[in-house]
């Protein structure tokens, strides 16, 4: 009696499970059966979505595919500046990008609302600063360039105006991670003709997503470590000029710049 007892709720629950699972597959109320475009089906009850794929991978994580059509940009943020500045100022800008298979190409025009505060002058109310920067890189390896360029800077002020060409060289490279991607660079700003201070030195930046991905936001961090020596102030005056240029100082700059490339 007791073994029988045993089969029947054996028996019982065999069933009720097996009635939870053919009403799982053939439910009371019909459903639409909907081909996914990447294989497989769907039910459809009216108000679930397809799902996504399972390697399907968001812009900032996909490699955008090499064009000879450059995309513009534009981006805008705070700059945190020393050298007798004042400490924050703002920034915008605009420029040009291009990934081909091997060649790289940044071109860009910034300004920064930004005056000096102490430079040894009075009434000196008003200030900008102004770049424009062309650069182009060589692909050694789809995550590795190195390449150059040259750019423009001018320092105004209510009392004085400074102005210089620059060269640069460096290296970088862009990584795809499985949950992030990012860019890495570094260059090294030569003095040029800037006769008045020299400033030269290296400078980091960092992209959060690369700029190489699909992805159209970008954030980007821009380090600067610079040294120069005392405004050279009359180049005919040698004793003048030697102590001047013996004269050495340091300096740095950060900026963080968010943006969008069309």
């Amino acid at each position: 009696m007791r073994w029988m007892l045993i089969a029947a709720l054996l028996f019982f629950a065999v069933g009720t499970t097996a009635q939870t699972t053919l009403d799982r597959q053939f439910p009371e109320k019909p459903e639409a059966i909907t081909a996914m475009p990447y294989g497989g089906y769907a039910h459809d009850a009216g108000t679930s979505k397809p799902k996504k794929r399972a390697d399907e991978k968001s812009p900032a994580l996909t490699p955008a595919s090499p064009s000879w059509i450059p995309h513009p940009i534009l981006f805008a943020g705070p700059s945190f500046v020393g050298n007798g500045y004042q400490e924050l100022a703002p920034s915008v800008g605009a420029g040009l990008m291009l990934n081909s298979n091997r060649l790289m190409s940044n071109a860009e025009t910034r300004y920064v609302n930004v005056r000096k505060t102490n430079d040894n002058t009075i009434n000196n109310r008003k200030g900008r600063e102004r770049f424009l920067q062309g650069r182009v890189f060589y692909k050694v390896r789809p995550n590795l360039y190195f390449g150059g360029g040259a750019q423009w800077s001018e320092t105004s002020t209510t009392n004085y105006t400074k102005q210089s060409w620059r060269p640069t060289f460096g290296g970088g490279g862009d990584h795809f991670a499985e949950d992030w991607s990012y860019r890495w660079q570094v260059l090294y700003i030569m003095p040029g003709t800037d006769w008045q201070n020299a400033v030269q030195g290296p400078e980091v930046q960092f992209w959060l997503p690369s700029p190489a991905s699909k992805s159209h936001f970008f954030f980007r961090q821009v380090l600067g470590m610079y040294e120069f020596h005392t405004t050279v102030t009359d180049r005919t005056d040698r004793r003048l000029t030697a102590w001047q240029t013996a004269d050495r100082h340091s300096a740095g700059f950060l900026d963080f710049t968010f943006g969008w490339r069309f």
